[in-house]
């Protein structure tokens, strides 16, 4: 197939500016003509595919994969031309809803009034939600495919809001294209076998789902796991009232070196001997920050709840007729549904730089509440303030809704894609743990056989953006795959 041509189109009142481009086709197919007609934001488009003159041909069934995959990529790489994304990467996208329309956009400049980057995942389904909603019905999309690259980078995929959107937007198993950039003149091959954006070879479209790229979203927990998180949210009911203004450490670094009873030694035990080594600056009990993290949960949930509380009586004695009753006397069953139906979430997240030092932030949503900053993030921004990357992210969540799903929570790839430009240069990535809520007194050992590890790429699998492939050249630093390296078990 040909390099696709674009002609103009005289405007029309009804379309505005246009243009019709023509691709030449296989022997059985000899084009495929598309009429491209400017949407109302800028860059974005409306493309309705038409068969060849006098016939009904649809061109999305009548094309193989890789014939469909082709015609797409060749009209996204020289649409793509168009942007003036001031990085110097040139995205185009092209989405296929439900209802069998075509959608284009290439990325915009960004505008640092409102921080928002033109993606071109984002204009394109900005413009399809316009169009597609007009008649109430939901938007869909059926496939998305993405080409782009720029200056140091051969490919690029959705960032970390596009994957939060198209989640939305696609059904978990609906194919998302991602072609690897060149000038489109070369076939396209697919690739089915590569598990992140860095694998994809020269050439080769990686053909993936919004369900892949998100899997690791949230991890189904074993019969332990559960445990665990049920008997440490019933806990907290019963306990949460003796919990408001109690004094604690909130700094992790004073708190976990007060506790740690052998000071910098770590002993480890085998079956011929204990052992007493001086503990590395990276080593973390986990014994101690699994208590630390708890802890300052309990507090954020008992400060909110005493604010809710309050709230609620005010309400129902304005004029003050009535002695507020504090939170340590309110009734059993008022706490219990209070936590089950007003708190969505509490988050605590400690990141550990390459020095060893801690840095913890703790968030939680109430019924109602806009979203606050990802726990992480938060945490993260603390730490970059002084030198050194970023080399592990713990995290513990209190989720009523999602304890009783048996189901642990992990990191959105909004968060974890600013985790990345941050991640340490010694280890070449970002390491997460995620830690059960629980009762607390677990032992190191517990501890460890309760954490969920997982890394950035699989978490983030369209984080990679490079010159080659990485089984060319091996990953970069910072997607190098992770490791429980240093942590105290």
């Amino acid at each position: 197939m040909s390099t696709p041509a674009i002609t103009q189109i005289p405007p029309s009142p009804e379309h505005g500016e246009a243009y019709r481009v023509s691709i030449e086709g296989n022997q059985a197919h000899p084009y495929f003509t598309f009429t491209v007609h400017a949407g109302a934001m800028a860059g974005v488009v409306t493309v309705k595919p038409q068969g060849e003159p006098g016939s009904a041909l649809d061109w999305q069934t009548a094309l193989s994969t890789e014939e469909k995959a082709d015609v797409v990529y060749r009209m996204l790489s020289t649409y793509r031309e168009r942007s003036r994304n001031e990085s110097g990467f040139k995205v185009a996208a092209l989405g296929v809803t439900e209802t069998g329309n075509l959608y284009i956009a290439f990325n915009g400049a960004y505008n640092p009034s409102n921080l928002i980057r033109m993606c071109a995942e984002l204009k394109l389904s900005a413009r399809a939600e316009e169009c597609e909603t007009s008649n109430s019905k939901s938007l869909r999309f059926n496939e998305l495919y993405v080409l782009g690259d720029g200056p140091g980078a051969h490919i690029t995929g959705l960032c970390g809001d596009c994957t939060n959107l198209e989640n939305k937007l696609m059904n978990s198993q609906s194919p998302i294209y991602i072609f690897h950039g060149s000038n489109g003149e070369a076939p396209v091959q697919l690739d089915l076998e590569a598990e992140h954006i860095g694998e994809v070879k020269p050439g080769h479209v990686w053909i993936t789902s919004i369900g892949y790229l998100t899997r690791h979203r949230e991890i189904p927990l074993d019969e332990a796991g559960q445990n665990y998180q049920h008997q440490g949210l019933a806990v907290l009911k019963q306990e949460i009232r003796h919990w408001v203004d109690k004094p604690i450490e909130e700094d992790p670094n004073t708190a976990i070196r007060q506790r740690d009873s052998h000071g910098n030694l770590l002993q480890t035990t085998s079956r011929s001997a204990t052992v007493v080594q001086r503990r590395s600056k990276l080593d973390i009990p986990l014994d101690l920050l699994n208590t630390y993290m708890r802890e300052q949960i309990y507090l954020t949930v008992a400060d909110r709840l005493k604010d809710i509380s309050l709230q609620q009586q005010e309400a129902q004695d304005p004029k003050g007729l009535k002695s507020r009753i504090p939170l340590s006397m309110m009734p059993q069953e008022w706490i219990d549904k209070a936590i089950d139906e007003e708190v969505k979430w509490a988050r605590c997240a400690v990141v550990q730089r390459d020095d060893g030092k801690l840095f913890a932030s703790v968030t939680i949503k109430l019924k109602g509440e806009p979203a606050s900053e990802n726990a992480e993030n938060t945490a993260m921004n603390t730490a970059r303030r002084k030198k050194g990357g970023i080399r592990n992210v713990f995290v513990m969540e209190m989720q009523p809704r999602k304890t009783k799903e048996g189901i642990l929570r992990t990191s959105t790839p909004v968060a974890v894609e600013r985790q990345l430009k941050s991640a340490s240069k010694k280890i070449g990535t970002v390491n997460y743990h995620y830690l059960p809520f629980n009762v607390g007194g677990l032992s190191a050992f517990d501890v460890a056989n309760a954490k969920h590890h997982r890394d950035a790429l699989q978490l983030f699998p369209t984080g990679h953006k490079g010159r080659h492939s990485g089984t060319e050249i091996g990953l970069p630093a910072y997607v190098r795959r992770g490791s429980d390296e240093g942590l105290s078990k």
